[in-house]
């Protein structure tokens, strides 16, 4: 059978035991800490890469946007001056056939 170990030797091995949890757990402590600050730096560079992809998607859609209403603004202003080029030409012919239905006593 085992018999106890003394005072003096119990606290040894106990002290030893003790300071090796103590360097392991410092050691797991630091890759914590190392992977920790890794993962933060990608994390930042992912976000920043992210915020850079937004920005330029904003910008094209505003772009797209731009282009679209000046289409659409060239649209109507050119259907606008057909609807007043053939306003004032019916205009015209009126103006015409009253002038002939006068002269022929109409």
């Amino acid at each position: 059978m085992f018999a106890p170990k003394p005072g003096r030797e119990l606290r040894g091995d106990l002290s030893d035991k003790l300071t090796l949890v103590t360097d392991k757990t410092k050691e797991v402590a630091g890759v914590v800490g190392e992977k920790a600050a890794e993962l933060a730096k990608t994390v930042g560079s992912k976000a920043s890469d992210v915020m850079t992809t937004v920005n330029e998607s904003r910008s094209n859609v505003m772009s797209s946007v731009r282009q679209a209403s000046m289409d659409v603004s060239d649209e109507v202003a050119s259907a606008s001056e057909d609807v007043k080029d053939g306003t004032k030409k019916r205009f015209r012919r009126r103006q015409q056939r009253d002038e002939v239905g006068a002269i022929l006593g109409r």
